[in-house]
């Protein structure tokens, strides 16, 4: 098993993943059911949720692009 990654290491990916999730979201809408879309954006949600905590928990402000 891998080990933790640091919160700002989680803070980085969670602001790639949510790049990422909009290029699959976009990509689903066309090509998959509308039940997978929702399961989708579901996943989506959770993603930008744990994004907007952790930004908050380091006093980031939503500034995580300036730091890549």
């Amino acid at each position: 098993m891998r080990e933790p990654i640091s919160i700002d290491s989680a803070e980085y990916k969670s602001a790639l993943a949510t790049s990422l999730w909009e290029v699959i979201l976009e990509k689903a809408n066309e090509e998959c059911s509308p039940q997978l879309v929702d399961l989708l954006c579901m996943a989506c949600d959770i993603n930008h949720e744990i994004h907007q905590a952790l930004v908050a928990e380091l006093g980031m402000g939503g500034d995580s692009e300036k730091r890549a």
